[in-house]
C-alpha cells in the first residue's frame, strides 16, 4: 500500500510540474482537459507518469517546410523554357522556375531531363516540345 501511495504521489507531482513548466501549449490543453474532464482522466496521468515523463523527454523537432514558390499564371507561361521532371510519354510533369507543372508533350515522348518550351496552355496542362539547342 506504501509503493501505491509513493508511486501516485509521485505522479501527482510529475503532473504538475509539467503542466506548470510546459512551453508547449499542445500540453498544457492535454493536461488541463485530463484534470477537469473526468475523473478517470484525472488518475490516468497519475498511473502513467512513467511513460508521460518518458514521452515529454524526447525533443520534438519537425522539418521547417519550405515556402512554395508562387505558380507562374497559365496565361504567361507560353515561350517560358523548363525540364522535364516525370518522362513526358505523353503526359508528364515539368519544372518550370522551381514550380512543377503537369504537361503533354506535343508529339511523341520526352525523357527526364530534357529542356522544353512551352508552346501552349491546355485545360490544366502545358503542351511542350523539345527546347533548341543553344547556338555555339
Amino acid at each position: 500500500m506504501v509503493y501505491v501511495a509513493a508511486y501516485l504521489f509521485i505522479g501527482a507531482i510529475v503532473a504538475t510540474v509539467i503542466l506548470v513548466r510546459s512551453d508547449r501549449p499542445k500540453e498544457k490543453e492535454i493536461g488541463y482537459f485530463m484534470l477537469i474532464s473526468d475523473p478517470f482522466l484525472f488518475w490516468l496521468p497519475l498511473l502513467l507518469w512513467p511513460l508521460w515523463l518518458a514521452l515529454l523527454a524526447i525533443p520534438v523537432t519537425l522539418p521547417e517546410e519550405k515556402p512554395m514558390p508562387p505558380a507562374p499564371d497559365p496565361k504567361n507561361m507560353i515561350g517560358r523554357t523548363g525540364v522535364v521532371v516525370i518522362p513526358l510519354a505523353p503526359t508528364g510533369r515539368i519544372d518550370i522556375e522551381g514550380a512543377y507543372r503537369d504537361a503533354r508533350a506535343e508529339s511523341g515522348s520526352i525523357a527526364a531531363g530534357t529542356p522544353v518550351v512551352v508552346c501552349a496552355h491546355g485545360m490544366g496542362h502545358e503542351l511542350v516540345a523539345r527546347a533548341a539547342p543553344a547556338p555555339r
